[in-house]
């Protein structure tokens, strides 16, 4: 049945200890962007909910990588300033 025919994947963590036996890291991960479009939601403009969802996009992309949010924006804004 199906539990055999995905048996292989499902013993996986057992023969490799850095594979988790859960998703819980992923999921935490997922959650303030999503806890942020819900609050954002409720905004009354189009076009600031969708730079809310960038904005937090962006946040927790730093974060996942390890660098500070702030230094990350901060880098953005004078790293590809046009110079003259």
């Amino acid at each position: 049945g199906y539990l055999l025919n995905h048996e292989p994947g499902l013993r996986i963590f057992l023969e490799n200890p850095a594979v988790p036996i859960d998703n819980n890291e992923s999921e935490q991960a997922m959650r303030p962007p999503v806890l942020g479009r819900k609050n954002f939601y409720g905004s009354r403009s189009r076009d600031a909910t969708h730079w809310a969802a960038v904005l937090f996009t962006l946040v927790e992309s730093a974060k996942r990588v390890g660098v500070s949010p702030r230094a990350f924006s901060q880098g953005m804004t004078t790293d590809s300033a046009p110079t003259s």
